[in-house]
């Protein structure tokens, strides 16, 4: 046997968490919007979540974006992952995600989204620009000098490279009697 409870016509009931009523003479109450939160009983509006903030269950309350994800606006559902060449970290004690990835600094790279670091460039290798997806090899006629390069050494005068990704000065030849090195200078980059 079933017994149907019924809203007594006596009092009115409050709404309860995650739901609201703006409207008085409400015969009910609706669920917040997803992306918005209300932890009160008897509300009358939802809160949306702050950017770097997301829900899915309004009656809970928004949630930080996990490192490698951002929420760059309010209301959202769902964190996005950061972008290749960027990174976010939720800090310790935070209640409050990234709203925008970093880019990776220059002598770093990351090719995979959603990341929340950056890998260092290793001996031989350089990324100039930040926001790189990757590090690449020094070209010939340079070499890597140190870990997290930004740009690549030139080989001495009179000595020449001709692999790509060397490391260190040893990596360079003497030029041979009767030879020379000539330097050539790059007009192609931009000031």
């Amino acid at each position: 046997m079933f017994r149907l409870l019924f809203a007594s016509q006596e009092s009115c009931i409050p709404c309860s968490a995650g739901r609201y009523t703006a409207a008085s003479s409400s015969a009910s109450c609706d669920e917040c919007p997803l992306g918005t939160y209300n932890l009160d009983v008897g509300a009358i509006d939802c809160t949306p979540c702050e950017a770097g903030k997301y829900s899915v269950t309004p009656s809970i309350g928004c949630f930080p974006c996990a490192s490698g994800t951002y929420a760059p606006g309010t209301r959202s559902l769902e964190c996005e992952s950061c972008p290749i060449g960027r990174f976010s970290i939720l800090a310790n004690n935070t209640d409050v995600g990234a709203i925008e990835c970093d880019a990776c600094p220059t002598g770093y790279s990351q090719s995979a989204p959603g990341s929340s670091f950056c890998n260092e460039c290793v001996m031989g290798k350089y990324a100039q620009s930040e926001g790189s997806p990757e590090c690449a090899a020094c070209p010939s006629g340079t070499y890597g000098n140190s870990t997290g390069a930004a740009s690549c050494t030139l080989c001495a005068a009179g000595r020449y490279s001709i692999s790509v990704g060397d490391v260190g000065p040893t990596s360079c030849t003497d030029c041979d009697a009767g030879t020379s090195q000539v330097r050539l200078i790059d007009y192609t980059r931009s000031n």
